[in-house]
């Protein structure tokens, strides 16, 4: 998605929504746990083939990866953000 920016705010409401860890995200992308936590804080970028991965693995569509940041997590989800 050549122009989109990368919305680390939704890489995790997706990931939590499909009750995934990021071990498991980690895992399934061949990448580190704390590489999925960089993404997650806007820390670092994932490559586009690792985001076409992330959409494909958490059943989402590629485009939600690059929307505008969602409002922040509410308590009952960051007590899953593993």
């Amino acid at each position: 998605m050549s122009g989109k920016t990368f919305a680390p705010n939704r890489a995790e409401i997706a990931r939590c929504f499909r009750k995934r860890t990021r071990w498991e995200v980690a895992h399934a992308l061949g990448v580190t746990v704390a590489a999925v936590r960089r993404w997650e804080r806007g820390e670092r970028t994932p490559s586009p083939e690792q985001v076409i991965r992330l959409a494909f693995f958490l059943g989402y569509p590629l485009g939600f990866f690059y929307a505008p940041d969602l409002s922040p997590l509410g308590r009952d989800m960051q007590a899953f953000s593993g």
